[in-house]
Formats: structure tokens, C-alpha cells, sequence
């Protein structure tokens, strides 16, 4: 799906991975908020995001989706926040602040977070590497508000500086509970 809305001061920029050109939030000091509706192909019981991310500040969002779902950093550490409902209809959340830190050394790395209903497992890799694991019960599916947005870039302004931040976002869902 398209994106809806952003930031009147966003661009894409020369800069990106592999000579691409990336999203930058523009030097207003405005935050990149990359709006993206839902739908179905986005609202399975699982979910695989990737995103190419070059760090310019300490916190902010790669992935937002209403109060139930984010995949970020704060204070320079990797973040994740998700609710699952499991089989027996039981909701429960994990709010996660990792030990991973994000290096200030300018460069564009992949970070990636995953989410399988069937084996209940969710990780965080960075260049492909784990970083972080959490391991639910099988069967546990993502749990939010199906009409909610997708936010990119929430609290993001890369501290005004016009360069790319972002590049080669992929989202896709992994499978179905088998409660689903």
C-alpha cells in the first residue's frame, strides 16, 4: 500500500543504501510520520519489517501501529512493544527496551523485527545477526486495532539534518495462528 500522508518537509534524498535515494525528515525539525492505512495485506497474525536505517538522534520510531505495536529505539537502544492474544483467548504484551545500542557511526544498517504465530516466536536482527528473542506460546497471534495507521518515522527528525534516514522498507505478514 501507498503511504497517505507526511511530513510536508520529508524528501527522498540521494544517499541511500547502494546508491538509492532514502527518506529524509528535511532540516525543519519536523518528524518524517510516514502514514500508511491499513489493510488486509497488513493485518495478519504475524509480521516481518525491515528497514534500512541510518541513526542521526537517539529515539524515535521505525514502526508504529496505534498504542498496541512499535518498533524503534529509545535513548539509543533497540525497542519493541507488541500485544499477542493467545489460543485460550488471553491478551497479554511485551514491552521490551533491548540491550542492543545502535552505533553513531553514520552508517545504514538493516534492522529487522519478526513475529511467527505458529511458533509464538518474535526476534530483532540487525544485519541479519539476533539481537533479541522472546518466545510465546504457539498459536499466539499479533493483537491491534485493525483500522489504525501505520506510522514510519514517528519521532523522527534526524536532529535537521537532510539525509536519508531511512531506505528499503519492507513489511509483510508471516502466517496465520492456527486459531485464526
Amino acid at each position: 500500500p501507498s503511504a497517505t500522508n507526511v511530513s510536508i518537509f520529508a524528501e527522498c534524498v540521494p544517499g541511500g543504501i547502494d546508491g538509492t535515494k532514502g527518506l529524509s525528515a528535511g532540516n525543519a525539525l519536523k518528524d518524517i510520520n510516514l502514514e500508511i492505512q491499513p489493510t488486509d495485506q497488513l493485518n495478519g497474525d504475524g509480521i516481518d519489517i525491515s528497514i534500512w536505517f541510518r541513526k542521526k538522534e537517539d529515539s524515535g520510531n521505525f514502526f508504529t501501529r496505534g498504542k498496541d505495536f512499535n518498533f524503534g529505539m529509545k535513548n539509543g537502544k533497540l525497542i519493541v512493544k507488541y500485544k499477542l492474544t493467545a489460543s485460550n483467548g488471553k491478551s497479554y504484551s511485551i514491552n521490551e527496551e533491548t540491550k542492543y545500542e545502535i552505533s553513531d557511526d553514520d552508517l545504514f544498517r538493516n534492522y529487522r523485527f519478526i513475529y511467527s504465530p505458529a511458533t509464538g516466536k518474535g526476534e530483532i536482527l540487525v544485519d541479519q545477526i539476533t539481537v533479541w528473542t522472546n518466545q510465546a506460546a504457539e498459536n499466539s497471534r499479533l493483537t491491534w486495532k485493525t483500522n489504525e495507521n501505520i506510522i514510519i518515522g514517528e519521532g523522527m527528525n534526524g536532529e535537521g539534518q537532510p539525509v536519508a534516514l531511512f531506505d528499503n522498507l519492507i513489511i509483510r505478514k508471516t502466517g496465520q495462528s492456527g486459531n485464526s
